[in-house]
């Protein structure tokens, strides 16, 4: 049997926050450990290639994360295809 993943992110990814990790709202009350839960989420997303859900990700609202090794940066890409 397959077993399947899906990391449900809730708030902790934002729209645009899904790319850029460092990107902080208003309601992330302690900044640095914001981005430091979202960097290791998103590290650990694209390491393992699991599907991300969350309530503001762009439309279907799952998709994956992606890292560029060098510069550290993610991109999110809607969908699971």
């Amino acid at each position: 049997m397959k077993r399947l993943q899906c990391m449900v992110t809730g708030l902790l990814l934002l729209g645009c926050a899904s790319a850029n990790a460092e990107i902080c709202a208003v309601y992330d009350m302690y900044m640095p450990q914001a981005v430091s839960a979202r960097r290791t989420v998103m590290e650990s997303a694209a390491r393992e290639n699991i599907p991300v859900a969350g309530a503001h990700l762009p439309y279907p609202a799952v998709g994956r994360v992606v890292s560029d090794a060098k510069s550290r940066n993610f991109s999110y890409l809607p969908g699971l295809k």
